[in-house]
C-alpha cells in the first residue's frame, strides 16, 4: 500500500505558482483525468485523504475523462496557477500522450512535478 500511495505522489503534478502563506486557506482539487473507481482515481482518494489530514484543507476529487485523459490535463493545465489544482495522472497521459499527438491539447511546460520531498507531501 505504502509503494502505491509513493508512485501516486511521484506521479502527481501540481500546477505552478503555491502562494507561501497562507497556503491552504481554501479546498484543493485534485484533478483526475480518468474514470471514477480507475486505480488512479482510488490511489488519488488514498493520497488526497491524507494530504487532507496534514494540511488542514479539505480536497476534492474531480474527474475529467476523455481523450485518454488528455482533457483533464488542458484542464489542470489551463487551471489557474495557485496550488488548488493538483493533477493526479498516471504515466501516459504525462508522457505518450504529448509525444503521440502533436495537437494534445496541453503543454507539460505549464505543468510542474513534485515530489514526496516537497512539503506538503513529507508526513505520508
Amino acid at each position: 500500500m505504502k509503494k502505491i500511495l509513493l508512485a501516486a505522489l511521484l506521479t502527481a503534478a501540481t500546477v505552478t505558482g503555491v502562494s507561501a502563506q497562507t497556503y491552504p486557506d481554501r479546498p484543493i482539487k485534485l484533478l483526475v483525468p480518468l474514470a471514477a473507481a480507475s486505480a488512479v482515481d482510488i490511489v488519488a482518494r488514498l493520497v488526497g485523504d491524507k494530504m487532507g489530514e496534514t494540511l488542514g484543507q479539505r480536497l476534492y476529487i474531480e474527474n475529467q475523462v476523455g481523450a485518454a485523459g488528455a482533457l483533464g490535463m488542458r484542464a489542470a493545465s489551463r487551471s489557474a496557477p495557485d496550488g488548488y489544482t493538483i493533477a493526479v495522472p498516471n504515466d501516459s497521459v504525462i508522457t505518450m500522450i504529448p509525444n503521440l499527438k502533436s495537437d494534445a491539447g496541453y503543454d507539460r511546460s505549464t505543468i510542474s512535478f513534485r515530489s514526496p520531498s516537497s512539503s506538503a507531501f513529507r508526513s505520508v
